[in-house]
């Protein structure tokens, strides 16, 4: 008990929960902990709410969903985003192929996040006439019906083919998911 009262409250162990925020650093760690002297997650949720400039918008989706992307995620829940998202997938174009890779995909039992690969395969795409164009676009339709759906509840980073956000299955916990678009060979 004293060992653990010990390794609670000390800086390192302190400046180690604020850097599991989504986006904060060591810099901005080691601000919150000897800058601002704040101790815990709780307190800097306080501290926001009165400066609400301390931290950017991205830190602060880290901040607020702080003990939902630091759980880990059991498998059987990636299976069910599988599912939920493969339809959508499909129903935005049936020849796009979605592959959730990482842990999930070496058959760990659970995940710190779902990263996801996205491809459209070269053969279709060529027996369809269907562009590098064509297919960012189903890329962006296929993130923004999530979107609309409230599968996506915040975007962390979005690129031409790279979206990193905090997504949400019906009554299950806020996660991180990963999205690439992938060329298929």
């Amino acid at each position: 008990e004293a060992v653990k009262n010990i390794q609670e409250t000390s800086d390192i162990f302190i400046l180690d929960k604020m850097m599991k925020i989504y986006g904060v650093g060591i810099v901005k760690a080691k601000s919150i902990v000897s800058d601002k002297k704040i101790k815990t997650i709780e307190e800097l949720q306080e501290y926001i709410v009165k400066h609400p400039k301390f931290l950017n918008d991205k830190q602060k989706i880290g901040l607020q969903y702080y003990y939902d992307l630091n759980e880990r995620i059991p498998r059987k829940e990636i299976d069910e985003y599988k599912n939920v998202l493969e339809a959508i997938l499909h129903s935005v174009h049936p020849s796009m192929k979605m592959e959730i890779v990482g842990s999930y995909r070496r058959e760990s039992k659970d995940s710190g996040d779902i990263d996801i690969l996205l491809t459209f395969p070269e053969t279709e795409s060529k027996k369809l006439k269907i562009s590098a164009k064509d297919i960012h676009t189903y890329y962006k339709q296929f993130i923004e019906k999530l979107q609309e759906q409230h599968i996506i509840t915040d975007i962390l980073a979005l690129g031409a083919k790279k979206c990193m956000a905090v997504s949400q299955l019906k009554d299950y916990k806020h996660r991180r998911i990963d999205l690439l678009l992938t060329s298929s060979k």
